[in-house]
């Protein structure tokens, strides 16, 4: 883990809701969580493997959106790929493309101080 990320997610937890999006494979995201608990802290997630549908499939953020009862507009996506956040600025969520932890970080302590 890298260690501001993890602090970053840390302290959006509670006042926020935080769902993980992931690409990854079922069992080796279940064994991820094992082995970093704090994974599991956050109010949902959606395991690409589990729903059988890979970011940037406009599918998967559907399935994140109706799961979760999320309003796309209300919504902030970060991740490090910009194919990926491209499909969610184009569903109505807002998005960061991650380039380094102290970037992501001050963005979204900008934006959580519009909230």
């Amino acid at each position: 883990p890298i260690t501001p990320m993890v602090q970053l997610y840390q302290s959006l937890l509670g006042p926020t809701n935080v769902y993980l999006l992931t690409n990854f494979q079922d069992q080796p995201f279940d064994r991820l969580c094992n082995a970093y608990p704090f994974l599991t802290q956050a109010t949902g997630s959606i395991v690409s493997a589990k729903e059988k549908c890979m970011k940037p499939n406009p599918e998967i953020y559907h399935i994140l959106l109706k799961r979760y009862g999320l309003v796309p507009k209300e919504t902030f996506f970060i991740d490090d790929k910009p194919e990926n956040i491209k499909t969610a600025l184009e569903l109505g969520i807002q998005g960061i493309v991650h380039h380094s932890c102290e970037e992501t970080v001050k963005t979204v302590l900008s934006l959580k101080n519009l909230l």
